[in-house]
């Protein structure tokens, strides 16, 4: 069985570096807009509840 060594030469590497790298930014910015959307206008409103409801129930943290 023998290996073959694919050799891509800098300036394709580059190239394709930059390729990727614009598609990920485009495909980022094309949907940020839509990801946040749904986003609760209040910040942090999950984290005050979490922490509302431990104080009534708290978790043992204890390791067994």
């Amino acid at each position: 069985m023998t290996q073959t060594t694919i050799v891509i030469r800098r300036p394709i590497t580059i190239l394709l570096l930059l390729l990727v790298t614009a598609g990920i930014l485009t495909v980022t910015l094309w949907v940020t807009g839509k990801t946040y959307s749904s986003l609760d206008p209040i910040p942090f409103e999950d984290v005050r509840h979490l922490a509302h409801r431990l104080e009534r129930h708290p978790v043992s943290m204890r390791v067994i």
